[in-house]
């Protein structure tokens, strides 16, 4: 499947797995893995917007340490957040 992405997509697969923070890359690009051949354009646009944000301000919204900031709070995002509850 990987084969038929566009370049857009094998970019940011690889800018989700490698994050810097070793739990990011899990939950990013496990997600992008998986999903990237669904996604529409603006939400690529979207996953890049989310992957702006620094590694711990992420994590600490995946592990529930702190809100969801309203930037970051739309549909994709509790997606990508339901992702990784499954990955526990």
């Amino acid at each position: 499947m990987e084969n038929n992405w566009t370049a857009r997509q094998k970019r940011l697969l690889f800018r989700a797995q490698h994050r810097g923070m070793k739990e990011m890359d899990i939950i990013l690009g496990s997600y992008a893995k998986q999903n990237l051949s669904l996604l529409s354009d603006s939400q690529m646009d979207e996953l890049e917007h989310i992957m702006s944000f620094e590694d711990r301000e992420l994590f600490n919204c995946f592990i529930g340490e702190c809100c969801v900031s309203p930037e970051l709070n739309t549909p994709l995002f509790h997606d990508i957040l339901s992702f990784s509850k499954r990955l526990r």
